[in-house]
């Protein structure tokens, strides 16, 4: 789910400041999260596939091909 997360960051051109903030996450947080050191808590899940614009099956099961 990190990768897809990153992907869709890069695809939006956001940063990971701006997406944590959208998000209300800490930039940290969320380069953990991206990077799979650290699983999100469902209420992150939500919060950033909100911030993101797209839904949470998108984040976690959608296998895609996105193009950064």
């Amino acid at each position: 789910m990190g990768r897809n997360i990153k992907i869709l960051r890069k695809q939006k051109r956001l940063s990971v400041q701006n997406l944590a903030n959208l998000a209300g996450l800490s930039k940290t947080r969320l380069t953990e999260i991206e990077n799979g050191q650290h699983e999100a808590r469902p209420d992150e899940i939500e919060k950033i596939a909100a911030a993101l614009n797209v839904t949470v099956d998108d984040l976690k099961y959608r296998e895609r091909k996105f193009k950064i």
